[in-house]
C-alpha cells in the first residue's frame, strides 16, 4: 500500500516523483523519473494497494556499483486477478467426483463472459493414475464465488497462472 506520495520537479524542471510502499513487514521508498515516472504517476495516490513487479539491477548513474529496483510493471491491486490469472489448473481426486459436486462445478463454469483457460486434472491416488483435460471450447469467469467454492471444498486443489 502507498503511505505517502510526493510529485516534485527537478532543477532542471523536469517532474519526478517519489513514494512510500509498505505492507505488514517493512517499508520501502522509491523515486520514479523521466519515462519511469511518466509511465507509473497515476498510480501514486497515498492508500492505493499495487502489485509492482520488477528486478534489481546495478545502478549506472553513481560511480560506486549499487543495486537499486526497478519497476517494470505496476498493476492496482483490486485488478490482478483480471488482468494476470490466465489459467485455472482444478486437481480433482476421483472420489469427488460426484453428481452434487459436478452440478456445482457446471454452474460456475457455464457462467458468461469468461476469460480464464480451464485445466483439469482428475486422479486417483490409489492407483497412482490421472488424466489431464482442457476445455477449448469454454472460459472460465472467476468470480469470487467460484473461488470461494474451490476453497470451502477441501478436497478440491487448484493454483491459477
Amino acid at each position: 500500500m502507498i503511505t505517502a506520495v510526493r510529485h516534485a520537479t527537478t532543477k532542471n524542471g523536469k517532474p519526478f516523483g517519489s513514494f512510500s510502499l509498505e505492507d505488514y513487514t517493512d517499508s520501502f521508498s522509491i523515486t520514479l523519473f523521466n519515462k519511469d515516472y511518466e509511465n507509473f504517476r497515476k498510480y501514486l495516490y497515498d492508500g492505493y494497494s499495487l502489485l509492482i513487479r520488477g528486478m534489481v539491477a546495478e545502478n549506472t548513474w553513481k560511480n560506486q556499483p549499487e543495486l537499486e529496483f526497478r519497476i517494470r510493471n505496476i498493476y492496482l491491486l483490486s485488478s490482478v486477478r483480471e488482468e494476470l490469472v490466465k489459467n485455472i489448473h482444478i486437481m480433482l481426486p476421483l472420489e469427488v467426483i460426484t453428481d452434487p459436486c459436478l452440478n456445482e462445478l457446471a454452474r460456475y463454469i457455464r457462467q458468461p463472459g469468461g476469460t480464464v483457460n480451464l485445466k483439469v486434472k482428475v486422479y486417483d491416488p490409489v492407483e497412482n493414475v490421472s488424466v489431464d483435460m482442457f476445455c477449448r471450447s469454454q472460459r472460465i469467469n472467476l468470480s469470487d464465488e467460484f473461488i470461494g467454492f474451490l476453497t470451502r471444498t477441501a478436497e478440491i486443489e487448484f493454483k491459477l497462472s
